[in-house]
């Protein structure tokens, strides 16, 4: 049995090598073929071997036959006669396979477009459905509505139609639109239907109006019940159906009702009690349907239209039902999450976090204000309190039934916490707004950062936009002026507000910084939110100083406009402190730029790094350019002045950041070279600038007394162009040999420059107008400090020939 298997083995793999073998043969019988046709000049025809069902195609079949092994001297009965050499031959085959290589390849290019365009035509296809089976029916009831109403019109301004004709046309109209799309629905033709369905809800409600307001053929009262009864089948259809459309439709015409019915009188308690039963129907049809998109529409329609009669109706009288019907819309709105989320087990999306976040919003700011304008403010403290305890609450009932959904517990956490300083806020009669839209925009990055959702980080950035243009137009003005305000810097309602609002920026900065996600975004918003905390901080810091001196400036003008002769205040006083004001200004400027730079370099922050050094530019600009002429007043004494002082305090702090970016790591070495050499060049002119200013303010002052006096001034002038050119000779002198010692070229670059506009002004400036005495000490000075110079570089050359012969 074993042998007999063995044997049928066998003979099956004889038979598939002969037919393999037979299949390279009548390969082979091909190619001959037409290589005796290429080389006779007829054109070559392929031929395809017969396809045998037996066999396996293979693409490259192995060569059976050996090199050496003859073949058939006939083919097709007549003998070939080559002509060619073998070398001839192999090129003429190699160019068969190229040719029937590239038929394949043509073949199978043509195969490519065909199912391109076939997916091609699948698109175009599923477009075309779309517009000719969706889109088209939609705008053509639309037509088919506004066609019947012109129509109508012409009807009716010719008096064909009576009133009553009119409107019972349209109610039979809008009936007959419905059950036909009731029969086309029940024949398939879903899309189609809803859009007459939609159009035969759109005739009702344009017929009842119009029996309404134009023809007064009905009353308020059963105009207002077929349109609620409209509304209902509107919702019944779409609940039936699972039609969207439809629900939209009676949503729209069911709020445009009591818009559409006006009496103009107010009733409040009718209209927002329909507005109630109407948010609950079209919530529970959402909730039903999951239509999420209705709670968006419903939510802001009835903002809208409580918005609109607040404009219009409200007045304190009304305060406590205001309150309420407020109260029952946000208890309605709040509960959403809730249903759809935590009892549904569904995660949060970004829209319903917003929902959350305008409702509460809109609900806490209105109530806020009408209660405060009724005079309820002791009330507002103890309202957050319960604003905070309701979140909190949700926060709970979230957290035990659905902890996964992280979104909408961080949501419901952080609205109790924010509620909660807002509490803390309005009780110290601080800016509220501010401080709730800063906590709420680092809430808003924190949730965003820890759920990944982009969209909740992107509108942090509006919040806190918001919340720093509310700090600047409305918290900035704090200061009364008069006799009895007492402004104190940093403890004030504006500086409270901004506080909260820094902390709020530094807070999402840090957490960008935390942040895992991707680079570019945690580079980019880190870097923005660091530098939007320190230009508000700086801001803030700015404003309460120049408040604190404006409020004594107030003081000056208001004790002098109440004197007998009506003097506008002592100008001396009023200039005193103007340049008090601006050299503290100054001084907070450096102070806040070198601390910046200090923190850039230390931690490797290039942002804070750069906006420090451009405070410090801004620095040195005001320094030079306002504030040294604050020191030709009478009053400031020699060196110990605050002028001076501000000039001593800047190239400190210039030389003390020099230091620092010098020896920081981590900076780019490129950056490192540049800062380093501007700065110290800037340090140098700041403190040459410093001196001369100075000197020029010591005996500018003493001239202007004496001028008042009428005594002789020109020694005082003399003496002041000695003394700048004792100063930049020595200063000049002092900065090459520490060039020297520190073997620094820049410094014995910048001393020569110095030295030689010094010559330039004893030669020329000194020579021509001081007198003999002046001269003859700005000469000497002069030469003591260019020998002094040279005998340092004559030393320098020395030690450097002695050091080289040593090495040699």
């Amino acid at each position: 049995m074993v042998e007999n298997h063995s044997s049928q083995d066998q003979v099956n793999q004889l038979t598939g090598r002969l037919d393999h073998l037979e299949r390279v043969v009548r390969e082979q019988t091909t190619r001959l073929r037409t290589i005796e046709q290429l080389l006779s000049g007829r054109p070559a025809e392929l031929e395809t071997p017969p396809h045998d069902p037996t066999v396996k195609p293979q693409t490259h079949p192995a060569p059976l036959i050996a090199a050496n092994s003859s073949t058939p001297n006939t083919i097709d009965g007549s003998a070939p006669n080559f002509s060619a050499s073998a070398s001839e031959l192999l090129q003429t085959a190699t160019l068969v396979d190229a040719r029937r290589a590239s038929e394949t390849a043509e073949n199978t290019s043509h195969t490519a477009p065909e199912s391109f365009q076939a997916k091609h035509a699948k698109a175009w296809g599923d477009l075309e459905m779309r517009i000719g089976g969706n889109w088209l029916s939609r705008i053509g009831i639309v037509a088919i509505v506004l066609g019947i109403g012109f129509f109508l019109k012409y009807a009716f301004d010719n008096q064909w139609i009576g009133p009553r004709g009119r409107i019972l046309l349209g109610v039979m109209s809008g009936i007959g639109v419905l059950l036909a799309g009731e029969r086309l629905r029940a024949r398939g033709y879903r899309t189609y239907a809803h859009s007459l369905s939609g159009g035969g809800i759109l005739i009702l409600y344009l017929s009842i109006y119009a029996a309404y307001a134009f023809y007064e053929l009905i009353g308020h009262g059963l105009a207002f019940l077929l349109m609620a009864a409209v509304t209902g089948l509107a919702v019944l259809l779409a609940a039936r159906y699972t039609a969207l459309p439809i629900a939209v439709l009676g949503l729209i015409g069911s709020f445009l009702t009591p818009v559409l019915l006006s009496t103009g009188t107010d009733n409040q308690v009718g209209l927002f009690g329909y507005i109630a039963v109407l948010d609950a129907g079209v919530l529970a049809l959402a909730y039903y349907k999951q239509w999420r998109s209705l709670n968006y529409m419903a939510f802001t329609a009835t903002a809208l239209m409580f918005a609109a009669w607040m404009l219009e109706w409200y007045a304190p009288p009304k305060l406590w039902p205001t309150i309420f019907f407020l109260t029952l819309f946000f208890l309605i709105f709040s509960v959403l999450a809730v249903l759809h989320n935590v009892i549904m087990q569904r995660p949060a999306a970004w829209l319903d976090v917003s929902l959350i976040v305008a409702s509460a919003s809109l609900y806490f700011s209105t109530s806020y204000a009408v209660l405060d304008a009724a005079g309820y403010g002791s009330l507002l403290g103890s309202f957050a309190v319960l604003m905070s305890g309701f979140y909190l609450l949700l926060f709970y009932f979230a957290w035990n039934r659905h902890r996964a959904d992280q979104l909408l517990v961080l949501t419901y956490l952080n609205a109790a916490f924010i509620f909660f300083t807002l509490a803390i806020a309005i009780q110290l009669n601080q800016h509220w707004v501010t401080i709730g839209w800063g906590l709420e925009g680092a809430a808003l990055v924190w949730i965003g950062l820890r759920t990944k959702t982009r969209a909740l980080r992107r509108a942090a950035v509006l919040v806190f936009a918001g919340a720093v243009i509310h700090w600047f137009g409305v918290d900035a003005d704090v200061v009364t002026p008069g006799l009895n305000y007492q402004f104190v810097p940093l403890l004030n309602s504006r500086a409270v507000s901004g506080a909260v609002l820094v902390a709020a920026l530094a807070a999402a900065g840090w957490l960008y910084q935390r942040f895992s996600g991707e680079d570019k975004e945690r580079t980019r918003f880190a870097a923005a939110y660091l530098l939007a905390t320190n230009v508000m901080m700086l801001t803030l810091l700015s404003m309460d100083t120049v408040d604190y001196f404006d409020q004594f400036k107030e003081m000056v003008r208001t004790a002098a406009a109440g004197l007998p002769n009506g003097d506008p205040g002592d100008l001396g006083e009023l200039n005193r402190l103007e340049n008090a004001k601006q050299l503290a200004l100054s001084t907070l400027w450096i102070l806040y730029a070198a601390a910046g730079l200090t923190i850039g370099v230390l931690r490797g922050l290039k942002t804070l790094r750069i906006a420090s050094l451009g405070l410090l530019a801004a620095t040195v600009f005001k320094v030079l350019a306002f504030d040294a002429a604050y020191r030709m007043t009478a009053e400031q004494t020699f060196i110990f002045n605050r002028t001076f002082a501000v000039f001593a305090l800047l190239t400190l702090m210039m030389a003390w950041c020099i230091r620092l970016y010098a020896r920081g790591k981590g900076i780019d070495e490129e950056e490192r070279n540049w800062i380093v050499q501007v700065m110290v060049v800037v340090a140098n002119l700041v403190a040459i600038f410093g001196l001369s200013v100075e000197a020029s303010g010591y005996f500018g002052a003493q001239t202007n007394v004496r001028r008042l006096t009428g005594e002789p001034e020109r020694d005082l002038r003399l003496a002041q162009q000695l003394s700048l050119s004792i100063i930049w000779a020595t200063y000049g002198g002092g900065l090459l040999s520490t060039g020297i010692v520190r073997h620094s070229r820049l410094l014995r670059m910048i001393a020569l420059l110095l030295l030689g506009v010094t010559i330039i002004k004893v030669f020329l400036l000194d020579l021509a107008e001081l007198d003999r005495f002046y001269r003859i000490v700005s000469f000497i000075v002069l030469g003591i400090v260019l020998l002094a110079v040279s005998f340092l570089y004559q030393q320098r050359e020395r030690r450097t020939s002695e050091a080289g012969k040593t090495e040699s």
